[in-house]
């Protein structure tokens, strides 16, 4: 006779499998034949087995997650602090599995990252289940992150240039942050001749390069009469509101300015609102939406931005590694995420709490 409430182990002895395996079919998670998994599929359909993922939460220890981003203050809150806020969103929502964050601030560049990544390390075997940490393509940084896949630790990194699931290794990513500058960029100009600055951030960010490009293409097939005046003054927001200014006082045609971050898209904001020449007519794109730009959208200073849904690629950051650990499948977790087009009308949307959803 079969018990009221069907566990794993009926379905095993029945079939003659071991636990692990029904376990693995049940979950997708791979080391079975496609029949062994449709042959567990129909036995747990039919005798109505239904995965109690609060009792293996609670038999499970802690999940401890280490997650190295900057930490969010100064130029560094814009992006992060949302970065921030999808972390403790996810665990709030999978308070279940009993997570654990261990937050190690790292500064925005490879350097400081690895740094903070070679000292995890060190800590003893077993005292960490999952790495969190921002995109980069160094190859040190790529050879460190491996050393946690020889250790069987997956990692998890957002805000890469490509979407990967592979092994121990995740990323998330956006894709055509340039393209859609450009794009609009290409829609608003009247094919008049002029110049466009490009705030082109730091030279050894794979992914603000990628913008770059990206932009570039496209602006030369759709907007030949525009030249493209690229600067690179990231690390100082004196540097760049400076060059804003002088570049508007100095070419009259200049007539507009793309920033490819946070950092750089407010600077340009308080250049021109700062400017003498601030009356003239200028299309600006920004990347990132950030309380601190509602009033430069307000005023029309900040044309537009490119938001890149940095809450929904943290939320997914620790719901994929809870996913990857317990075995348990909270859903389904997409690792390439689409990015939005921000103007004065829906900008104040994306500063709201319903993006922690």
């Amino acid at each position: 006779m079969e018990s009221a409430t069907p566990k794993l182990k009926d379905i095993a002895e029945r079939l003659g499998l071991s636990v692990g395996t029904v376990q693995r079919a049940l979950h997708n998670k791979g080391g079975y034949s496609r029949e062994t998994q449709e042959l567990v599929l129909r036995e747990a359909a039919r005798c109505g087995y239904v995965a109690n993922a609060a009792a293996s939460a609670l038999r499970r220890a802690p999940i401890n997650l280490i997650v190295v981003f900057p930490e969010p203050k100064g130029d560094d809150r814009y992006f992060f602090q949302y970065v921030w806020q999808g972390v403790e969103k996810a665990c709030s929502d999978l308070a279940l599995y009993n997570i654990r964050i261990i937050r190690r601030y790292a500064g925005p560049g490879a350097d400081s990252t690895l740094k903070v990544l070679r000292e995890i390390l060190c800590e003893p075997e077993g005292s960490v289940q999952g790495i969190i940490t921002n995109s980069f393509h160094e190859i040190d940084f790529q050879q460190e992150i491996e050393k946690f896949s020889q250790r069987k630790i997956p990692v998890f990194l957002v805000n890469a240039v490509k979407e990967t699931s592979k092994g121990l290794y995740y990323a998330s990513a956006n894709q055509c942050v340039g393209r859609l500058a450009a794009d609009m960029f290409a829609s608003f100009q009247d094919g008049r001749p002029g110049k466009v600055l490009v705030l082109g951030g730091s030279h050894s960010n794979v992914r603000q390069a990628a913008r770059v490009s990206d932009f570039y293409r496209v602006m030369q097939e759709r907007c030949p009469n525009l030249t493209l005046i690229e600067a690179h003054l990231y690390h100082s927001r004196e540097q760049i509101e400076a060059l804003v200014c002088d570049y508007l006082r100095v070419f009259e045609d200049l007539c507009g300015v793309y920033a490819v971050s946070a950092r750089e898209t407010l600077a340009m904001c308080e250049a021109v609102a700062g400017c003498p020449c601030r009356e003239r007519k200028l299309f600006t794109v920004g990347t990132d939406v950030f309380p601190e730009l509602l009033p430069y959208f307000e005023s029309e200073i900040l044309t537009a931005s490119i938001y890149q849904y940095p809450v929904q690629q943290a939320y997914t950051a620790v719901k994929t590694l809870v996913n990857h650990i317990t075995n348990i499948d909270t859903g389904n977790t997409p690792l390439k995420f689409p990015i939005a087009a921000v103007f004065r009308s829906n900008a104040s949307a994306f500063c709201g709490e319903a993006l922690l959803v």
